[in-house]
Formats: structure tokens, C-alpha cells, sequence
């Protein structure tokens, strides 16, 4: 784990450790923090499972890579200039 990455995975834990010690409920820890519930329940799985580590976000796996076939691309760049066209 790099340094930058622990700092990320402790920050993440800071947004925890009330919630851990039983201080808070985790919703409000999640907005004291500005994140959502729904994020904060990711962390604390990940937190669980792996402890500190699991904190650490992983690029995505899919990163850099399009979606969109080129054809539905090209085909949806020429039905942009068509309504374009039109106004």
C-alpha cells in the first residue's frame, strides 16, 4: 500500500470509527461525512472483510475502455446531425 493509499484508506476509516465504537449510527457518521449510507455500508463490508487494505480503491477493471460499439457511435453522431439539421 503506497502512502497516498493509506491516507485515502484511513480517511475512509475515520468516516468508520464512530460507527465501530458504537457512538454513532453508521447513516450519521455517512452524512457527517458527506457520503451517501449506501457508500459508507460498501466501506464497512470492505473494512470487514480485509481491514485496512479493503479500503484502498482498486481501479476499475473496465477502465479506459468504451462501451458503445464504433457502429452505435457513428450511427448516433449522424442521428445528432440529423436533429440538428432539423431545427
Amino acid at each position: 500500500m503506497t502512502e497516498m493509499e493509506r491516507a485515502k484508506a484511513m480517511a475512509r476509516f475515520a468516516v468508520l470509527r464512530p460507527f465501530l465504537d458504537a457512538e454513532i449510527s453508521l447513516a450519521r457518521a455517512a452524512a457527517g461525512a458527506g457520503v451517501s449510507i449506501r457508500t459508507a455500508q460498501r466501506w464497512l463490508a470492505r473494512y470487514r472483510a480485509n481491514g485496512l487494505p479493503g479500503l484502498v480503491r482498486h481501479p476499475r477493471m473496465d477502465a479506459g475502455r468504451r462501451k458503445i460499439a464504433v457502429s452505435w457511435r457513428s450511427d448516433t453522431k449522424r442521428l445528432a446531425d440529423i436533429v440538428a439539421a432539423c431545427r
